[in-house]
């Protein structure tokens, strides 16, 4: 197994959820418009309106979740690898759900980097591994974490996370005319452009291409995407199209091709580092990287990759800093690497760019960028034609600096990448803040002319721990002189915190105001950091080296850690013993009352394994522990401790055998937990919440048992705690003699809420909620139904709780529901043929009920037929009608949505002019193409739907046919006649006179008002009978069904609706409800 260690982590999440995995679910109303990912588990996350499902992968049961973050940003984590994350096996972004998705990763198999241990060799016959020798890793596609966890070998799991690409006038900004007058053009250097590829067709670029390698997903290196040719350009054109004034900055440079984007402009971290390897092996002095991708504390596989080959290869990687800006630590990766000479972004006044990532770098505060170039409206090649185009961007920034590189390399043949990035920091055009500019703007004339040099551009302290040593930290500055005179330099430097603010006097000091540099020779500067002198922040500032044709800048910087200490964390499971098992290696989490960061690292063994370093502070601390019992039975126990005050090292301890089940106490004995999710919250400083949740999941067991075998166990606290709140969702149904709750005459709903502790218990009373008296109507002999009830506000993340309990019942039935009032509700109903999976749901508009009354609803109501919906979609293009979600059979109620539903099948059937012209074996549930020629016509779109006896013995058979005109492309409005009888819960009437009313839906833009409406009856199918009908208002009638039989058979309709235009409707129900 993978070994482990300890973590511990800050994180800027703000929400912890923990659920067990769904064998099956209820998906909400438009599934159509869920996003899906799945896990390097293989559990599936599915996200649609801000509500979260999830299902077990194959051959995994009863997994529980953690869910983290905002409502933006979250991270959703199985229970049994969250150890692995908080320890750093696995990467977290391997489960940032809504980042995947927008990436675009969501429907494909999940990228993976699979980084092995020193020494260790790469399993490489993992399924389409690819190696990546820089750093001891393969990439692979979709490989499974349980055949992963195996390798003992193996250092970490990253997600292959996609990388997206980041001179007329600029080329003098710089200076490099003034060093091509000195004969230095950057002839002979090789320049690797990783980017989207080069057209070297381009006249500023033919002949100047060495080599080319595509690591991309498109099919060559060609680029079509502009972006790596622009690049190419900047570095190495010719200014051969249009005017020799659009010359690159070293126009003497070899280039190298390696095309790691594909068209579009994004690629994967792993095509970056193939072609980093290729780009070594071609013998590229300098790698352009106009890419990057978000950073983290720590260094990720680019980083890695930098680092390696900067120190074993002496390669210089210049690399954007990214566009993220103008936020404050927004530096990308891997800009973010020790190594690379990172670049920013200025305009032709030497402004910084808007969009330019500024610094400091994520985990140390540490200065970045190192320098800026121009990079806004940037004219250079443009790729398909041989002519220029402006681009804006620290891509176009960066290219500038290789450039410059390139031109220092043909000087100093000698010089090692490091001597080079120091020599251009160091003599950049002075100006800005360094946390944004680092030393200044490129200026490779001034690089060029030099004479004087500095061994760094950047002297660095590094984030110092608490409590500070008053010993101060000194680091020596060597400027060398490779002239034929001596050289005095005056020194100075200067420095601010990130707020730009002056640091106190003594924060950091020089050995001399002045050194003298001997020709030829070199003098060191002691350079001095005192600690104790500064605030608890991070300082950054530039030393000045100046003297006659001289000017010098050297970026220094340091961060402090804030006043800390030492927790050991101890767990007691509820056995009262401490957990030794693996397996128990369990998140804890610490929510600050101050505002600062989220803090969560990984636990077992029953200690920590070593202090977890805290800032001092008051915290909401809890952990998730497990249980092993001796009958094989585990049980989760969540432990918090409200108020923790950490002043001092000490010990914590998580005791498990305080938790309990929370129970909600209500008036009925009977009710006992049918599904729950509970939350933490605790307010901060700021006026925001921390929140952390738990839930389960009904689906994990067999339907209608209580769910005790996966609820979570919680300790209750006894100490207040100022801003914490307690929250819980829970669903109580009545608990029969045979241990289920089947046919229970009751539901609860309740979203109840304790300020300051953890409660052992909670309590409601009936007249404190809202009633429902719900009539739950049957379709066929027989049934099952099973309705529930979700919140739609509160929660985590403030868009309601996922994990509704759903309670059997056999049809029809009258139940009474139970709400919390002022909180929206959104209801379900879901039919059961087999009493297991469902055949239908239909789903009510969100609303909310009212404390002491009672409220009546109706739910699978007939008559069930064709509805058009707020998302029906029905248009003509060019080529084709496209037609969805339109359902068939939908239940009778104004508030109702249809979701999913296996009634039946059927077809769809376009005419023109009365011959059919397409076809399509489905029903416009979801989309439906139809083809069509272009040109008027009157056209006939019917929808024909047979139901499965299982789900319903009514509405057997529908017909819908509308007859239109339509001329072009452009949206079909369409109507339909709803009709809505009274009936009893059978779906039934007593023979006799009956009025039948009905209303008219309208899709968006069926403005034109209607002139007629029929309707005929059957009782058997095959002979119809016309009766009156008689409009009643806008859009509504009755017909007046007279002296219906006593037959005890059912009554089927046809109804008619035509308007104004000429448009019309003809549907036929087949069975739409029975006389009793």
């Amino acid at each position: 197994m993978v070994g482990r260690t300890l973590l511990a982590a800050a994180v800027l999440a703000t929400a912890l959820a923990a659920t067990p995995s769904a064998s099956a679910e209820t998906p909400p109303p438009d599934t159509a418009a869920a996003k899906s990912v799945t896990l390097v588990t293989g559990d599936r996350v599915s996200v649609d309106r801000g509500r979260i499902t999830f299902t077990a992968g194959p051959g995994r049961t009863n997994v529980r979740y953690i869910t983290e973050g905002t409502k933006d940003d979250w991270t959703l984590i199985p229970l049994d690898v969250a150890g692995d994350v908080a320890r750093g096996v696995l990467d977290r972004n391997l489960f940032r759900v809504p980042q995947l998705i927008k990436d675009g990763i969501g429907e494909k198999q999940l990228p993976l980097i699979v980084q092995y241990r020193q020494g260790a060799a790469p399993m490489t016959a993992l399924s389409g591994a690819r190696p990546l020798a820089s750093i001891n890793a393969v990439a692979t596609p979709g490989a499974a974490w349980a055949q992963l966890s195996q390798d003992r070998s193996v250092q970490k799991v990253w997600l292959d996370a996609p990388v997206k690409a980041t001179l007329d006038r600029s080329v003098p900004q710089v200076g490099a005319p003034e060093a091509w007058k000195a004969g230095f053009t950057g002839e002979g250097v090789k320049v690797a452009v990783l980017d989207t590829g080069v057209d070297d067709r381009h006249p500023d670029l033919a002949g100047r291409v060495d080599a080319a390698a595509n690591f991309s997903e498109s099919a060559d290196a060609m680029d079509r995407a502009g972006h790596g040719t622009h690049v190419a350009s900047t570095i190495a054109g010719q200014g051969v199209a249009g005017s020799p004034a659009r010359k690159g900055v070293a126009p003497g440079v070899r280039l190298l091709n390696g095309k790691v984007l594909d068209d579009g402009g994004s690629g994967y971290t792993s095509d970056i580092i193939e072609g980093i390897d290729w780009a070594a092996q071609q013998g590229a002095k300098i790698i352009n990287m106009s890419l990057g991708a978000p950073d983290q504390a720590g260094l990720d596989p680019l980083e890695q990759a930098v680092e390696r080959y900067s120190a074993e290869r002496d390669i210089l990687f210049v690399i954007a800093a990214g566009n993220e800006g103008p936020r404050a630590g927004s530096l990308g990766s891997p800009g973010s690497a020790d190594a690379a000479l990172t670049v920013g972004a200025v305009d032709s006044a030497d402004k910084l760019a808007g969009f330019s990532s500024r610094g400091p770098r994520a985990g140390d505060f540490a200065l970045k960028p190192d320098l800026t170039a121009p990079g806004v409206a940037i004219a250079a090649a443009k790729a398909g034609s041989a002519e220029h185009v402006r681009m804006s961007g620290t891509s176009m920034a960066t290219p500038h600096v290789a450039g410059a590189a390139a031109i220092l390399a043909q000087q100093h043949p000698g010089w090692t990448s490091r001597e080079l990035k120091a020599a251009l920091v160091t003599t950049a055009k002075t100006g800005g803040s360094v946390w944004e500019h680092g030393t200044g703007r490129l200026d490779v004339a001034n690089a060029v002319r030099q004479s004087v040099t500095a061994d760094a551009g950047t002297v660095a302290f590094g984030h110092l721990r608490w409590p500070y040593e008053d010993k101060p930290i000194a680091r020596t500055l060597t400027y060398r002189n490779a002239g034929t005179a001596p050289v005095t330099l005056n020194l100075a430097l200067e420095a601010t915190d990130l707020a730009g603010k002056a640091a106190p006097q003594g924060v950091f000091t020089l050995s001399a105001a002045q050194v003298t540099v001997p020709a030829g020779g070199s003098a060191p500067v002691t350079v001095t950091a005192t600690p104790k002198a500064a605030a608890t922040t991070a300082y950054g500032g530039r030393i000045t080296a100046t003297a006659e044709g001289v000017t010098l800048s050297t970026l220094t910087s340091f961060g402090k850690e804030p006043e800390s200490y030492d927790l050991h964390v101890k767990l007691i499971d509820q056995l009262g013993t401490v957990p030794d098992d693996s397996e128990d290696f369990m998140p804890m989490t610490l929510m600050p009352e101050d505002g600062g960061p989220l803090i969560q690292m990984g636990i077992n063994h029953g200690d920590s394994e070593g202090p977890i370093r805290v800032p001092a502070g008051r915290y909401l601390a809890y952990t998730v522990m497990r249980t092993q019992f001796p009958d094989r039975r585990a049980e989760l126990s969540v432990v918090p401790i409200t108020g923790l005050e950490v002043k001092a090292d000490r010990e914590v301890v998580f005791d498990a055998r305080t938790a309990k089940m929370m129970d909600v106490k209500t008036d009925r004995p009977d009710a006992k937990t049918a599904g729950e999710e509970f939350v933490f919250f605790q307010k901060r400083q700021d006026g925001q919440e921390w929140a952390a949740s738990f839930s389960i999941d009904r689906f994990s067991l067999p339907r209608n048992v209580p769910p005790d075998p996966l609820r979570f166990r919680v300790a209750p606290t006894t100490a207040k705690t100022s801003g914490f709140r307690f929250e819980t969702f829970t669903q109580l149904a009545a608990l029969r003699s045979d241990g289920t709750f089947t046919n229970s005459p009751y539901v609860y709903n309740l979203v109840l809420r304790k300020d300051g502790v953890v409660p052992g218990e909670l309590r409601t009373r009936d007249r404190e909620l809202g009633k429902v008296r719900a009539d739950l109507a049957t379709l066929r002999a027989e049934a099952t139904g099973a309705p529930g009830a979700g919140p739609m506000a509160g929660g985590p993340l403030g868009d309601g709780y996922t994990g509704w309990s759903q309670v059997v019942t056999a049809l029809p039935v009258t139940q009474s529901w139970y709400f919390t009032p002022g909180i929206p509700w959104e209801r379900a109903f879901e039919t059961m043929p087999n009493g297991r999976l469902h055949q239908t749901i239909e789903y009510a508009d969100a609303r909310t009920f009212r404390a002491g009354r009672e409220e009546h609803e109706r739910w699978n109501s007939a008559v069930v037929g064709t509805a058009l919906r707020e998302r029906t979609l029905v248009t003509r293009t060019d080529t084709e009608f496209e037609v969805g979600n339109l359902p068939m059979w939908h239940a009778a109620g104004r508030d109702r949505v249809t979701g999913s539903s296996d009634y039946g099948d059927g077809t769809t059937t376009l005419l023109r002019d009365g011959k059919v012209v397409a076809t399509a074996g489905q029903l416009p549930n979801y989309t439906v193409n139809l083809p069509v020629a272009p040109g008027s016509g009157r056209f006939q779109l019917r929808v024909e739907g047979t139901a499965d006896p299982r789900a319903s013995e009514l509405s057997s058979k529908l017909t819908t046919e509308w007859s239109f005109t339509s001329a072009g492309a452009g949206p079909v409005p369409l109507f339909v006649l709803r009709a809505e009888p009274k009936l009893d819960l059978n779906n039934a009437t007593r023979p006799g006179l009956m009025t039948l009313p009905l209303r008219l839906e309208r899709m968006e833009g069926a403005t034109k008002p209607i002139t007629k409406v029929t309707a005929e009856v059957s009782t058997n199918g095959t002979s119809w009978h016309r009766v009156a009908v008689v409009p009643t208002g806008r859009d509504s009638w009755h017909a007046l069904l007279l002296n219906l039989p006593r037959t005890g058979d059912s009554v089927s309709l046809r109804l008619t609706a035509r308007d104004s235009a000429g448009a019309t409707v003809s549907q036929t129900v087949e069975r739409a409800f029975r006389v009793r």
